[in-house]
C-alpha cells in the first residue's frame, strides 16, 4: 500500500509527465504546421512554370514527372512489399506507346487516352502478374526482366502498330 506522501509524490510525477507530454505535443503540432507552409508556394511555382518558361523547360519537367511516377512505383514495391521487380520500365513503355497510338492513330482525346492507356497497361500487368504470383526474390526479378526484354522486342518489331522506334 502507498502511504499518503508516496501517493502525493507519484501524483506529482504523473502531472509533470503529463505537462511535459502536452508541451511536446503542442511543439510537434506547431512544427507540423510550419513544415506545411512551403507546399502552397511550391504548387504555385509548379503551376506557373508552363506559362513562364520555354518548351525545353516544360519538356524536361514532363520527363522528370514520368521518372517520378516510375520511382514511386519501384519505391512502393521494393520499400513496402520487399519485392524486387524490373518490369516497371516495360509497363511505363506500354502505357506510353498505347497513349501515343490511341491519340495519334485513333484520334482519341487526351483524358480518354490517359484512362484507356492506363487500363491497357493494367490489363497487361494482370496478364503478367497472375503467372508471377508465386515468384519471390530473384525469380520475380528474372521474370520481370524477361518481360522487359519481350516488350522492348515487340516495340521494335511490331512497326505496324508502334511505328517502330524513332
Amino acid at each position: 500500500r502507498y502511504s499518503p506522501p508516496e501517493a502525493r509524490r507519484n501524483l506529482r510525477v504523473l502531472r509533470e509527465a503529463e505537462e511535459g507530454l502536452g508541451k511536446r505535443m503542442k511543439r510537434a503540432v506547431q512544427e507540423k504546421k510550419e513544415s506545411k507552409r512551403w507546399i502552397c508556394p511550391l504548387l504555385l511555382l509548379i503551376y506557373a512554370v508552363p506559362f513562364l518558361s520555354s518548351d525545353y523547360v516544360i519538356f524536361n519537367m514532363n520527363m522528370i514527372g514520368i521518372a517520378v511516377v516510375g520511382a514511386i512505383g519501384i519505391d512502393l514495391l521494393a520499400g513496402c512489399a520487399g519485392q524486387l521487380s524490373m518490369g516497371h520500365a516495360a509497363f511505363l513503355a506500354i502505357g506510353a506507346y498505347s497513349y501515343g497510338v490511341l491519340t495519334q492513330t485513333y484520334h482519341v482525346g487526351v483524358i480518354p487516352g490517359l484512362v484507356l492507356s492506363g487500363l491497357i497497361s493494367a490489363f497487361i500487368g494482370l496478364l503478367v502478374g497472375i503467372p508471377s504470383l508465386r515468384l519471390k526474390g530473384l525469380y520475380l526479378a528474372l521474370a520481370t526482366m524477361g518481360f522487359v526484354f519481350i516488350v522492348e522486342a515487340l516495340i521494335k518489331h511490331m512497326q505496324w502498330m508502334t511505328r517502330g522506334v524513332r
